[in-house]
């Protein structure tokens, strides 16, 4: 699902972003920083809920901690259980599945792909 990545470096530390596009109630775009070690520095989506309007369970969602808590996670650390969004299954598994190719992208390009 990553359809774009870039390597740049802030304040001396080396970063690489990954844009994802995976399907979840429809097509989220995902957005993953992720550190020379393999930590995710930063994540954020343009949208978690689509049609929130027609999902009044959503309404007191915490966008900010949903995404604080992807921050330091690795290929070791992620479980999938972070990703997840109680009811929202499709937008959950998109969730996992762009984390997950962000971590393989970030392997490849390290060179650490298997």
């Amino acid at each position: 699902t990553v359809v774009s990545a870039v390597s740049f470096k802030s304040n001396g530390a080396e970063y690489y972003g990954f844009y994802s596009r995976s399907i979840g109630f429809h097509q989220m775009d995902v957005y993953f920083v992720i550190d020379a070690n393999g930590a995710i520095a930063k994540m954020d989506a343009k949208q978690f809920i689509f049609e929130e309007e027609y999902f009044n369970n959503f309404a007191g969602m915490d966008a900010s901690a949903y995404k604080a808590g992807f921050e330091g996670l690795t290929t070791d650390t992620f479980t999938g259980e972070q990703a997840v969004i109680a009811t929202a299954t499709k937008t959950s598994d998109a969730m996992k599945q762009s984390t997950t190719d962000a971590f393989a992208a970030f392997n490849s390009i390290k060179g650490g792909a298997q």
